[in-house]
């Protein structure tokens, strides 16, 4: 699974959130329809994960260090 680089944040569309949003529920991070819009759930999705593998950066927005926790925890 690929994943994009860049900032990804509640309010952004399109195929990049996409994959994020897929790679997110395949490691059972909930969040509801996946529908490549950045809303309320996704943010909610992507602090969990950062608080479970980035615990000093937990603000819901995706960027390089996001990337890095997730593509680590897909390729296991």
């Amino acid at each position: 699974m690929s994943l994009p680089s860049g900032v990804y944040k509640e309010g952004d569309k399109g195929k990049e959130v996409k994959q994020i949003q897929e790679a997110l529920d395949k490691l059972n991070f909930k969040l509801g329809k996946i529908d490549s819009h950045w809303g309320q759930h996704t943010t909610d999705a992507m602090r969990r994960v950062q608080s479970v593998y980035l615990p000093r950066e937990v603000d819901g927005v995706y960027g390089s260090n996001s990337r890095t926790a997730l593509l680590k925890q897909l390729k296991k």
